[in-house]
């Protein structure tokens, strides 16, 4: 099955493993990445907090993308490298990329747990999903800053039987939010393509009922 995913632009692969530029196979759990190959179809619509290689990933599986991203040289780079991928030429596909920075002022029900961010809040970076209908999209990820509260933010405005999906879901900081998560769910463990760390991560992702 992962055959058929790295049989992309192999090109491409090679560049954004090397510059963090192009590659288009998400930092998730192996498992992860080959059930969701498996389970996105081109009528899907897609949000995600967190972009990069995951944003690639979808808009090429999915009609509807929409990513949030906090870091402005990141953002741009995830940009460029959308329109690396279709050459300027426009498909049926529409990818959205949102840039939201942090705001001054520490929140604790926004707040993130990385170095860096402990005078800060993401509540705009957070509520952006607010301006879409409830129910509207069918794969929400879960995957950059301020992870608990964008898991409780997502959770109405995915459409019964849609999936929530968390990155790195086995640090200890996510678990009592995850626990209020009363969906049925599966977590995926497994390495991360092409990093040199070797130790397996997890992915979880629950189905709404």
């Amino acid at each position: 099955m992962f055959k058929t995913i790295l049989g992309e632009n192999k090109t491409a692969e090679v560049e954004f493993r090397d510059q963090e530029k192009f590659r288009s196979i998400p930092s998730l759990a192996l498992p992860a990445i080959c059930f969701l190959d498996e389970y996105l179809t081109k009528d899907m619509r897609v949000f995600e907090w967190g972009s990069g290689a995951s944003t690639i990933f979808f808009a090429m599986r999915c009609g509807y993308t929409v990513s949030i991203e906090h870091d402005e040289r990141w953002n741009t780079k995830v940009v460029e490298a959308l329109a690396y991928r279709w050459d300027g030429q426009p498909g049926d596909e529409e990818s959205y990329n949102y840039l939201q920075k942090p705001h001054n002022g520490y929140d604790p029900d926004f707040c993130s747990q990385q170095p860096g961010y402990d005078s800060v809040n993401f509540k705009m970076y957070v509520e952006t999903i607010e301006m879409f209908p409830y129910g509207f999209f069918d794969i929400i990820l879960v995957d950059g800053r301020a992870r608990c509260a964008c898991l409780k933010s997502a959770q109405p405005k995915l459409k019964s039987g849609g999936i929530l999906v968390l990155d790195d879901s086995a640090r200890s900081i996510y678990q009592h939010a995850m626990s209020e998560i009363d969906w049925p769910v599966i977590h995926f463990e497994g390495c991360i393509p092409f990093y040199k760390h070797g130790h397996t991560v997890r992915t979880t992702i629950w189905v709404k009922e």
